[in-house]
């Protein structure tokens, strides 16, 4: 997108709930949660799911096929299996529609690293992971 362009009308986001749309090619999750709405690219990063089919609670979107999580703000992801951030775009209210900007470029700081396991031993538990390469 462009410039700002109607994508929605604000009754069609519920409090708490989701509305996916498509604008000018681009699958959108418009995200309703504390009286705000935010504007997500509609496809979780990590298995291409539609983020619109999740479950929002406390600035978050959850993935509902392996549970990722993404903050509402800024795209960056909350909880494994998703490291990677899913694009946010700029959201306007005018009147009674809801209008989205271009998407904001995910930033390498939004990453999600995760723990590493060293010498098949979890750091958390001091016991060997089942993953170890067992001699």
């Amino acid at each position: 997108m462009s410039r700002f362009v109607t994508v929605a009308r604000v009754d069609d986001v519920p409090e708490n709930g989701t509305c996916g749309v498509m604008a000018e090619d681009l699958a959108i999750a418009l995200i309703r949660s504390g009286g705000e709405i935010y504007a997500l690219e509609d496809c979780c990063s990590h298995e291409e799911f539609p983020l619109s089919d999740g479950e929002v609670e406390a600035g978050e979107i959850t993935c509902l096929l392996h549970g990722a999580r993404f903050d509402l703000a800024t795209g960056a992801p909350r909880a494994l299996p998703a490291v990677m951030p899913v694009r946010r775009f700029d959201v306007r209210i005018d009147g009674d529609d809801i209008q989205g900007s271009p998407p904001r470029p995910p930033t390498a700081a939004m990453r999600v690293r995760p723990r590493r396991v060293a010498a098949g031993i979890s750091r958390r538990s001091g016991r060997s992971s089942p993953f170890s390469r067992g001699k």
